[in-house]
């Protein structure tokens, strides 16, 4: 990992006003740094980017992160002890690059005085869209037949149609209600599972079902619900033993919220019909993973959200929020 300095106030370009240094670890965010350079000029933001695959190690953290007086987060590992150490340096406030924030501890954040936000409704449209892209690469094998065709074979391997297939969506926050229309665009059959009745309004035609009711019953069951401690391992042997038919699994939320060996266990013994994981328990995905040695799944890099639109979207909005916690704080 490299810290970059190349700051949004550099040479002469100084703005009028008191300066404010800003850490920036979100791996999209750091890939097109040049797009915000002249946005946090404006606003008096200096831009250090530290890049990483995933996650910055927390090693590397407790050695700078004192240093700013805000810190732009993706997932970062944001323990009480880090804030402490922050803000008895000079931090005052965490922006999250997205929407979860489990990474972050928000308790100690409070208690500490250090003001925490996300960039929610920011990303739901690209990750759906992922999402019904995976939801069509295991129905109709897509993978296969590309890994053919580059090894100089000709496959035809049989699919399923989405029509009138049963799709369960965890979570009806951006993601879910996104996933859900693009999914009745394809004349699917949609049910919910969402505790939080507040998410339902506008769309009282659909049907809730209380997880896992009626996971026997689905053709895809995808995941799009924050982590917390009664989602982590949601997915998990109890609830496997009810899936009675082949089902696709996909996986767009956190890792933790699917439990590894059981994705194993059903690829196995074949009550899983294919995987598609953008996220995983461990982040880089690790070498001696077995969910590896599935030709039925389908990996990604915890990626979904990442276009150039997106990006854009996202990191200005970051810059802002930053900037009005910072002010205000």
């Amino acid at each position: 990992m490299k810290l970059d300095l190349e700051s949004g106030l550099t040479n002469n370009a100084v703005a009028i006003g008191s300066t404010r240094r800003i850490l920036v670890t979100p791996p999209p965010m750091v890939a097109s740094k040049e797009l915000f350079l002249q946005k946090a000029k404006v606003l008096n933001l200096e831009l250090d980017f530290l890049s990483s695959a995933q996650a910055v190690k927390i090693g590397e953290l407790e050695n700078i992160i004192h240093k700013y007086d805000g810190w732009i987060i993706g997932d970062d590992p944001c323990p009480g002890y880090l804030l402490k150490n922050a803000r008895n340096g000079k931090l005052k406030a965490v922006v999250k690059w997205g929407i979860g924030m489990d990474n972050i501890d928000l308790e100690a954040a409070t208690e500490l005085g250090v003001a925490v936000t996300n960039t929610p409704l920011m990303l739901g449209k690209e990750v759906a869209d992922l999402a019904l892209t995976y939801m069509n690469m295991l129905a109709r094998q897509v993978l296969n037949f590309h890994l053919s065709v580059v090894a100089g074979d000709w496959k035809k391997p049989i699919g399923v149609s989405l029509k009138d297939k049963k799709v369960g969506i965890v979570g009806f926050g951006d993601i879910g209600k996104n996933l859900q229309k693009r999914c009745q665009a394809a004349e699917m059959e949609v049910i919910i599972y969402e505790v939080n009745d507040l998410q339902k309004v506008g769309f009282t035609n659909l049907e809730y079902l209380k997880w896992p009711f009626g996971i026997n019953t689905l053709d895809f069951l995808v995941f799009a619900c924050p982590l917390t401690e009664s989602t982590r391992h949601m997915f998990n042997m109890e609830v496997a033993r009810m899936i009675n038919r082949q089902l696709f699994l996909i996986n767009m939320s956190r890792g933790e919220i699917v439990a590894e060996e059981v994705l194993v266990e059903g690829l196995s013994k074949g009550f899983l019909r294919g995987v598609a994981l953008d996220v995983f328990e461990h982040e880089p995905l690790p070498l001696t993973s077995r969910l590896r040695q599935f030709e039925n799944v389908i990996f990604g890099t915890h990626n979904a959200s990442n276009t150039s639109e997106a990006v854009s979207r996202v990191s200005f909005h970051a810059l802002e929020k930053m900037n009005v916690l910072l002010e205000s704080n």
